[in-house]
């Protein structure tokens, strides 16, 4: 009998999978001279649209003399970053807390200057973490990064991107790519494709899914795109839902029941609603060229698509302001033509007066009523640099003339490359019933167009919902957003006991008032594939709270004391925010023993735990419990344990065995009473089982 003697890290982090991704680990910005990045394994996890990823990136110091570095990862604007940790040569790892500051977002060298591909790589919404070990030539650095996110959903059809392509960074090898992306769905997957590489390996059971890539020695030129879709004989709602013990949660303050409803109600796509509609086009200088013939083409498309009855216009913005009319006008033909002319004459050059083009084309809606879709589409590619300036002031501002027109107005914010004021864009479309998008200049038209083919066709607008169980609370999006064809609407909430719920949604459509009722179980026990819930929840109300704190004096006390809520929670839940950075972290491990027994055996096993219950503790007989499974084949396997909320705790094995029986014995230190999950990861399967822990 082999015996191996292992040390194991215990950390804190709340997924399910692991994502080995390339982040950056910036040693001078000014040139971009960063750490060599030199392997790459993925695991990622997706249960409906809500993803869970872990990645690790493995660096290198290449350089003949020490350096210090600052890692960062070009995370997605619909991604929470939730946990971080890290290592040297292999040695204890740190696990980074999260601290009740904002996030410094300078990198090292060059004063400032920051090298325009590590700009563009790194995007709008980039996580940074300093690491605090100066690393010495040839030292190994491993950055173990955790976040949450909900993926991009459109008639059925749900997008996963990652990342991948390191061209920019670096064209050097990379030793190994191992990508492991698993799917769970409610509703029906019809087909499961890897866009970016034909070559992965799929499978698809109809309820659950793989995606299987790896290669060794190869250069990182492409990113991962995954889409799947989702039966569209299944429309109506998808629960999810879990009820944390006291014993179990991390924080008195968040045991009770977490859900996730996804709803999208069926509706006739006959009739199309009446719309009165601005699109708001940023014509400064840095739009010059490709980008404006962008924006033109999206605004012709819309005008020439226009149905009669509705009422439009054009605003355009640089230091100055112009527009197509001074008030909305009636699409007939005569209005469209003028309006085509006058969108080809649009030309780039000058300042970025964001406030002084709302200005002109929010009061147009005064007084419209819901018997018609009242829309602006905004478009822009840079900060203000004219009028009002200032985040804060700007959203506010924004804000209040939207609340003075006396009308249920919706706002939907592009914003093209990486020089965009992502606080005002999120802020402004999320307290306005709309939303935010991101896009890359080569997607402006694209992006803008699918958009609008979308809402020509609302299901519901002024949608409210009512729960009939009066056990539900805190529920977020606080103001719920329209409701357009082939859209879904997510909301998040809080109840105290198991139950079945009533969910009634309200609204109007057509001038006419609609009513849609689904069920929605609200589970009494824990479910722990359902780990992610508190994690959503909590980035929900972070942004609802968010959203209202831009509206306010960033002096006043009453914003004050938001932020401070909004600390807390990204504290307790361990969710970043605006207001919340990583720093910092002590090492934590513990040793253990793994036996391996001579049999081969002939499948993947994961075996109950023995003692079980166990008591956890450093003393008594039973401060320990034995983990056995087995493998048919040599594999790389990573064993971990998390609790009940979803935040990882332990590590219990990571590396690579033999063919054979394996038997580890678990010393957790004190933790908690309570139900723990334990899960075993392979390039072929996942395997989890449940533990309790009694003092």
């Amino acid at each position: 009998m082999k015996k191996y003697l292992l040390f194991i890290p215990v950390l804190m982090l709340a997924l399910t999978s692991l994502l080995n991704g390339n982040g950056i680990v910036v040693v001078d910005a000014s040139i971009k001279k960063v750490l060599k990045l030199n392997g790459v394994s993925i695991f990622t996890n997706v249960n409906g649209q809500v993803a869970e990823t872990m990645v690790l990136s493995t660096f290198e110091n290449q350089f003949t003399a020490p350096v210090n570095g600052k890692y960062a990862f070009p995370l997605s604007q619909s991604g929470s970053a939730t946990k971080l940790r890290w290592r040297v040569n292999q040695g204890t790892w740190n696990t980074a807390v999260f601290s009740p500051t904002p996030q410094d977002t300078t990198l090292p060298g060059g004063g400032g200057n920051i090298n325009i591909d590590l700009k563009n790589y790194l995007g709008n919404t980039p996580v940074y973490f300093e690491i605090p070990d100066t690393l010495q030539p040839e030292d190994m650095l491993e950055v173990e990064f955790t976040y949450v996110e909900l993926l991009h959903y459109e008639f059925g059809i749900v997008n996963y991107f990652f990342p991948l392509n390191y061209t920019l960074i670096q064209n050097q090898q990379v030793s190994a790519l191992n990508f492991n992306f698993s799917l769970a769905s409610q509703r029906e997957i019809i087909s499961l494709q890897c866009t970016s590489h034909p070559e992965a390996q799929i499978t698809n059971t109809g309820n659950t899914g793989t995606v299987l890539l790896a290669g060794e020695n190869i250069i990182l030129n492409k990113n991962i795109a995954i889409s799947y879709s989702l039966s569209l004989q299944q429309l109506g709602l998808s629960g999810y839902s879990t009820f944390l013990q006291d014993s179990a949660s991390i924080a008195d303050s968040i045991n009770g029941g977490y859900f996730l409803f996804v709803v999208e109600p069926e509706i006739d796509s006959s009739q199309i609603l009446p719309k009165k509609f601005t699109f708001i086009i940023d014509r400064s200088g840095s739009m010059y060229g490709y980008k404006m013939q962008q924006a033109k083409s999206a605004a012709q498309f819309i005008v020439e698509r226009l149905n009669p009855g509705d009422y439009f216009n054009i605003v355009d913005f640089a230091g100055d302001i112009r527009s197509f009319r001074t008030t909305l006008v009636e699409a007939t033909q005569q209005n469209i033509n003028s309006a085509s002319q006058y969108i080809n004459g649009l030309t780039a050059s000058g300042l970025t007066n964001i406030s002084g083009a709302f200005s002109t084309a929010i009061p147009q809606f005064f007084g419209s009523n819901d018997s018609t879709a009242n829309i602006i589409i905004f478009m822009t590619d840079g900060q203000a640099t004219s009028g009002i300036t200032a985040t804060n002031s700007l959203v506010t501002h924004i804000n209040n003339l939207i609340s003075g027109v006396n009308a249920n107005l919706s706002l939907f914010n592009f914003g093209v490359g990486t020089d965009v004021n992502v606080q005002v864009l999120s802020q402004t479309a999320n307290a306005n019933g709309g939303f935010a998008s991101f896009v890359g200049s080569e997607n402006l038209e694209e992006s803008i167009t699918k958009f609008y083919l979308k809402v020509q066709n609302p299901v519901i607008i002024n949608t409210v919902a009512q729960f009939t169980s009066n056990g539900i609370y805190e529920v977020y999006p606080g103001n719920l957003p329209n409701v357009y064809l082939g859209q879904q609407l997510l909301i998040a909430g809080r109840y105290d006991q198991g139950t079945i719920s009533s969910v009634v949604l309200t609204g109007n459509r057509y001038g006419l008032p609609v009513s849609y009722e689904f069920e929605l179980p609200l589970n009494d026990t824990t479910v722990t594939d359902y780990q992610f819930l508190t994690k959503v929840w909590a980035k929900s109300k972070i942004e609802d709270l968010t959203a209202y704190y831009y509206t306010l004096n960033p002096n006043s006390p009453q914003a004050i004391e938001l932020k401070q809520e909004i600390i807390r929670i990204s504290l307790r839940y361990g969710v970043l925010t605006v207001f919340t950075s990583f720093s910092g972290g002590d090492p934590t491990g513990i040793e253990e023993e793994i036996e391996n027994s001579i049999n081969t055996p002939s499948e993947y096993t994961l075996s109950q735990n023995f003692p079980n219950p166990f008591s956890g503790s450093l003393s008594g007989v039973e401060n320990q419990t034995t983990i056995s499974f087995t493998l048919p084949e040599r594999d790389y396997i990573v064993i971990r344990v998390y609790d009940i909320t979803g935040r990882m705790i332990a590590i219990i094995f990571e590396g690579e065995l033999e063919a054979g029986t394996y038997n580890i014995k678990w010393k957790p230190g004190e933790i908690a009473s309570g139900i723990y999950v334990y899960e075993m990861s392979t390039s072929k399967v996942r395997l989890s089982k449940k533990m309790m822990v009694v003092k």
